[in-house]
């Protein structure tokens, strides 16, 4: 099952190499394809953990509590 998270959360992890707002963290997952969709509740996107970078992946499983 993969994990989703807001671009709020992924910039609030301030993980390393990643953007720090939430509207970079969209410019991002623009850019570099990463995998998305539309939030389940509300306005908004979703970006799967597994699509981020290996080593943001890596710190984000250790922030992030399923």
């Amino acid at each position: 099952m993969t994990a989703w998270l807001t671009p709020q959360q992924i910039a609030g992890m301030r993980l390393a190499g990643m953007p720090t707002t939430d509207r970079g963290v969209r410019i991002m997952a623009e850019k570099n394809l990463l995998v998305s969709r539309t939030r389940v509740r509300g306005k908004g996107i979703e970006i799967a953990l597994d699509s981020l970078p290996d080593w943001a992946a890596g710190d984000a499983l250790k922030s992030y509590a399923y």
